[in-house]
């Protein structure tokens, strides 16, 4: 597959997300109530999620270090509600057999994502030290 065309793909789908989050916001000032706080909530766990996520595995497929993105989380939440959505956008636009243990280690900082011999992808150490996930979080 053409890792462009993915690549592009994912800005769009960031693109698209950040729009969807726009429009909710201004669609919030016609209601009130429970129906305001219901798309409230959809803007801000829903699509936050998936665009966080979606950023997350662009960084990914580029090569990026995690430590230049986010300098600190809440890692319960993010293991719990974003890791398995990077994990499954990773998987469909650019590598199938990445794994759930080459993200965490992308995520400890230890290790940059490069395109290896065709569709197979490879970590590769980029940091001398070896970094705890706790203290990319707090």
């Amino acid at each position: 597959m053409d890792q462009r065309l993915n690549l592009t793909k994912l800005k769009i789908k960031a693109k698209s997300l950040a729009e969807e989050a726009r429009i909710i916001r201004r669609e919030e000032s016609r209601f009130s109530g429970w129906q305001r706080a219901s798309l409230n909530e959809h803007r801000r766990s829903v699509v936050r999620d998936a665009a966080r996520a979606t950023y997350l595995a662009i960084a990914l497929i580029k090569g990026v270090p995690y430590r230049v993105l986010e300098a600190t989380c809440e890692l319960n939440y993010r293991m719990l509600y974003i890791d398995p959505k990077v994990l499954a956008m990773v998987q469909k636009y650019h590598d199938r057999t990445f794994t759930k243990e080459q993200l965490t280690e992308w995520f400890k900082g230890s290790t940059n994502f490069q395109v290896g011999n065709g569709n197979r992808s490879q970590l590769k150490p980029v940091l001398q030290d070896q970094l705890n996930v706790a203290d990319l979080c707090v």
